[in-house]
């Protein structure tokens, strides 16, 4: 039955000229199963066989390749879920920054934009840096852009719900075979925590500095 299909599926692409037909699965005599894609060709003179229009049939085994398709969704997948996992937000945008190709869901978290934000407006994040810190973020980005390969950012964000978080971005650019930048990765943290500790040492440290009385540790 299911040759009598493959063959009516023939008369009918034969009938459209060049077409490709693909079929899922083929049982061989051995049991094993094959996928298979058949391209079938006219010859654009009118060449007959046995009262029928002939032409080129081309059939070519396609297992090996869609279990390597499958296999290459399936990572894609998994590592899709170990960046998911991280805390920290890692990106992957054009060499200036107006184009993102890909943000992980931490983003949402640490600066209360969504990626789908990032990707729809590559400049959505520019307004939350604060304002003392814009000419600072500014400069940096300018040094990327002149051909820097590492720039690390620590500037304050005030997220849409009014909160300030210490936020650094360590932002790499690769390079094509002449050496000019045709990507950025960067990798996104909250560091509030960290700065709010290196406070906390700094103001001892000034208060043991200062201090004309001993202290015992």
């Amino acid at each position: 039955n299911r040759l009598l299909l493959i063959r009516r599926s023939f008369k009918r692409k034969f009938s459209r000229k060049c077409k490709i037909f693909f079929i899922r699965s083929i049982e061989r005599h051995t049991g094993s199963c094959c996928a298979l894609s058949i391209k079938i060709q006219q010859f654009r003179r009118h060449i007959t066989h046995k009262g029928h229009a002939a032409g080129l049939v081309v059939i070519r085994e396609l297992t090996a390749q869609r279990a390597a398709e499958v296999r290459l969704v399936d990572s894609e997948r998994s590592f899709h879920d170990l960046l998911g996992a991280l805390d920290e937000a890692i990106w992957i945008a054009n060499a200036d920054l107006s184009t993102f190709y890909y943000v992980s869901p931490a983003v949402e978290s640490i600066l209360g934009i969504s990626p789908a934000e990032f990707m729809a407006d590559a400049s959505v994040w520019a307004p939350l840096v604060h304002p003392d810190d814009r000419a600072e973020v500014a400069r940096l980005l300018h040094t990327l852009a002149a051909g820097a390969e590492n720039v690390t950012i620590v500037a304050r964000m005030v997220r849409r719900d009014g909160e300030t978080r210490w936020i650094e971005a360590s932002i790499t650019s690769a390079t094509n075979g002449l050496g000019e930048p045709v990507r950025t990765v960067g990798v996104l943290a909250d560091i509030t925590e960290r700065k709010r500790l290196e406070g906390e040492l700094a103001l001892a440290a000034q208060v043991f500095e200062n201090t004309r009385e001993g202290v015992i540790i």
